[in-house]
């Protein structure tokens, strides 16, 4: 999955995130004063790939399927406000049942889990799903 196409998609359509979307980098190495002044961010990467069995003898014929990861940083979690759920809610009409050039599926919804929490913001992690082929004929 590339995940460059994720990333210009989400930059055009999530205006809560404005620019603020990049390929993951260590979140142990940010500086929590740029974290804290440039809420929300939000970090792409591809996390698995599984492909099926060939099926084809003399070729290939294989899906792949994809699953990418975006991480939120995020107000803090005794925020009053649901503005991580606005922040989440755009992203997934953003990427849920979008199919980009050369995917087999469109993305799908995966699941979500919290990552880290602390007094000036909190990480979330959304897992998307999408495939494709890879099918060569000799």
């Amino acid at each position: 999955m590339r995940i460059g196409i994720i990333i210009e998609r989400l930059k055009v359509q999530c205006p809560l995130l404005g620019e603020w979307v990049a390929p993951s980098v260590s979140l142990i190495a940010l500086d929590p004063a740029e974290i804290k002044g440039n809420l929300p961010l939000a970090f792409c990467h591809c996390a698995s790939e599984k492909a099926t069995d060939n099926i084809e003898i003399n070729s290939t014929w294989q899906e792949v399927y994809s699953d990418f990861v975006i991480q939120i940083a995020a107000m803090p979690p005794d925020s009053t406000d649901d503005y991580l759920e606005s922040v989440r809610d755009e992203i997934k009409a953003a990427l849920v049942g979008w199919q980009p050039d050369g995917a087999m599926l469109p993305i799908q919804f995966v699941g979500g889990e919290i990552v880290d929490a602390n007094s000036s913001h909190l990480w979330w992690r959304d897992v998307y799903r999408t495939a494709v082929l890879l099918a060569e004929n000799p």
